[in-house]
């Protein structure tokens, strides 16, 4: 005798992994093991009948149907698919199943009008089979073959110890226990196990990182403190200089003036030049280092009134005593030890 039950399985509540968006593909988790009660009795899934279900849907190469609220078992139910599984593995006690969601079931997932996944198995049992002596066998030898039909996008819960298809993370540990991990938040002791450590330890470890961050941000402050504080040391050697270039561009120019190789109302132009190239300046003072540069129209005495003058008179005008001195040397020293010989008269 050969029985066929439909079993939906509802609200299995799955993650979606990262989604691919150049393809809408999510892999979830559609079933898991374990034993449940259900309206047409017990059921149990074990991972051989994840296995067969893995290798019944690679035996018939189609595409695994998801639906809208098991819609594809009713009699004038809509078959519309909200997506198709393209590839099944078995990991740890768990079916995974890549799912190329249609676009419409994609945003509805995305949008959170579906929560849950619910699988529909088909639970072939041959019973009361007999030997070749008509006797029965025992009833644990019965063959029992376990498919699965489609998987519903559902709202309504049945399973309850797995976690929702979004916002929430599945991690399968060595004893296929499944932990539900909420948001940002998880149980201590369930994060310790995940770990493998005790309460001590994360608490401890927390501490430390908390007192690490701490003077790492100390740290920070005090680089920030010193960084304002070597800007404005750069601030003030950078205006010291500027300063000091400036005097000396200026004393620079007053030597010059003072020399003759520049005149007075030259002076800015020759200050813009010396800052701008010292070079070129410098090139312009010596070409008029041979001739000197007349500060003004002065008179002055050659050799037939040099009587006129006095070092009296020289000492009344001193841009009168310079043109004097540098035009008349000889004359100059001469007066100048008249002067003095004479007692200053």
């Amino acid at each position: 005798m050969i029985e066929n039950f439909f079993i939906p399985c509802k609200a299995i509540e799955l993650p979606l992994n990262e989604i691919n968006e150049n393809s809408n593909r999510i892999k979830v988790v559609a079933c898991v093991t374990g034993e449940w009660e259900h309206y047409t009795g017990k059921f149990h899934i074990s991972n051989d009948d994840l296995i067969s279900i893995k290798n019944d849907f690679e035996n018939n190469k189609r595409d695994l149907l998801f639906d809208y609220d098991h819609k594809c078992l009713a009699y004038d139910g809509s078959s519309i698919a909200a997506g198709w599984g393209k590839s099944i593995i078995v990991n740890g006690g768990n079916l995974e199943i890549e799912v190329e969601f249609t676009p419409d079931g994609l945003k509805k997932v995305l949008n959170k009008e579906f929560r849950f996944l619910s699988p529909v198995y088909i639970i072939e049992t041959i019973a009361n089979r007999k030997d070749k002596n008509g006797i029965s066998l025992d009833e644990k030898e019965n063959i029992r073959k376990i498919t699965l039909h489609s998987v519903a996008l559902t709202n309504t819960p049945f399973l309850k110890e797995l976690p929702p298809i979004i916002n929430k993370n599945f991690y399968p540990n060595t004893q296929n226990e499944k932990i539900d991990i909420k948001g940002d938040t998880m149980d201590t002791k369930i994060l310790c196990k995940i770990l493998t450590c005790s309460e001590d330890d994360i608490i401890d470890t927390a501490k430390d990182t908390i007192k690490k961050n701490s003077e790492l941000q100390n740290e920070v402050k005090a680089l920030k403190i010193q960084n304002t504080e070597l800007l404005n040391v750069k601030e003030k050697l950078e205006a010291d200089i500027k300063k000091q270039n400036d005097d000396i561009a200026e004393n620079a120019i007053k030597l010059a003036v003072a020399n003759s190789q520049i005149r007075d109302d030259q002076k800015d132009w020759a200050l813009s030049l010396y800052k701008k190239d010292k070079e070129l300046y410098n090139e312009f003072v010596k070409a008029n280092s041979t001739i000197k540069a007349p500060q003004q129209n002065l008179n002055i005495p050659n050799n037939q009134n040099n009587a006129t003058i006095t070092y009296h008179d020289l000492l009344k005008d001193a841009k009168l005593m310079s043109e004097y001195q540098k035009n008349n040397e000889t004359l100059y020293e001469k007066l100048r030890e008249d002067y003095y010989n004479s007692g200053g008269a």
